[in-house]
């Protein structure tokens, strides 16, 4: 009986815990519509890029799901076709570790689409940097893929956003942009890098995340366009196949679903929705981060 009385508690503890952080991530009670809204999700094949899609066609939205595997996105697009009736949902082909595939990307787009409402720039790999991955160009793959990819299809989209009544921009960052330091001698990674941190290359493209926001907030003021900074909070996807074996087993507690962390559905209710249906003023900068940034010479 002492044992069972013992796991009932440790249950009913982890239920409560796990209530109270719901209550304070906050939620999006927007109903606004997007009725010919044209999106572009980056990674909306799964995690939190096809919740975001989710919402936003269950709003009415034309959804541009940006996708690197063909196969993935086609399934996420089906299985949102069952939970929505409304918007409609587009495949296109997009690698961002490949600048040939984004600018073919890019002159498509701007082939079919007269506009575009909306760019969320959520695609991101996290791998451990002992593999030494690169780019099909030859990028360290976390600068290669999280920001000069969304770098440069940003830049060749600008000029169709910059057009668009009210459009803007979403770049989805990390908390641990905080860790990051930008060396332009060693974007790279040829000399190496601080290996007391869990992925220091991942939040050295994160940091670059914040700059590319601050500089277009800078560049599009007074444009009508809104430039939105997020970071999703802790969120179990599949970024995490490689970090989350390497943990320890409090860890592994900490970032399980059911107990601690957001799952991407739950995430998709709140800074994502927030940001894409947000009506701001959007002469402002309205990115939830401006860090005191770390730039080495």
């Amino acid at each position: 009986m002492g044992a069972v009385t013992v796991a009932v508690g440790i249950v009913v503890g982890f239920y409560l815990i796990r209530k109270y952080r719901e209550s304070r991530w906050g939620k999006c009670k927007s109903k606004r519509r997007m009725e010919g809204k044209i999106v572009v999700i980056t990674g909306a094949n799964s995690g939190i890029g096809k919740e975001t899609a989710r919402d936003l066609a269950s709003r009415g939205a034309i959804v541009i799901m940006a996708c690197r595997n063909r196969q993935a996105a086609l399934e996420a697009l089906r299985d949102i076709r069952t939970t929505t009736g409304d918007g409609d949902l587009i495949f296109m082909d997009l690698d961002l570790a490949d600048l040939t595939s984004i600018r073919t990307f890019a002159s498509n787009f701007l082939e079919k689409f007269d506009k575009l409402d909306v760019l969320v720039n959520n695609a991101g790999v996290y791998v451990p940097p002992d593999e030494r991955k690169k780019t099909k160009d030859g990028f360290e793959i976390h600068f290669g893929v999280n920001h000069l990819g969304h770098f440069l299809l940003t830049h060749l989209l600008l000029n169709r956003i910059e057009s668009t009544p009210n459009s803007r921009i979403v770049i989805v960052s990390s908390s641990l942009y905080k860790y990051g330091q930008i060396d332009f001698d060693n974007l790279e990674a040829e000399k190496g890098w601080d290996t007391k941190k869990r992925n220091a290359l991942y939040s050295n493209s994160k940091l670059a995340n914040i700059f590319h926001g601050q500089e277009l907030a800078k560049r599009l003021h007074g444009k009508g366009v809104g430039t939105f900074v997020l970071c999703p909070g802790f969120v179990y996807t599949g970024l995490m196949r490689y970090s989350a074996p390497r943990f320890s087993w409090a860890k592994k507690l900490f970032s399980c679903p059911s107990c601690f962390s957001s799952c991407a559905q739950q995430s998709r209710v709140r800074r994502h929705r927030s940001t894409v249906l947000s009506q701001k003023n959007l002469m402002k900068w309205n990115g939830p981060f401006w860090p005191t940034v770390k730039l080495r010479n």
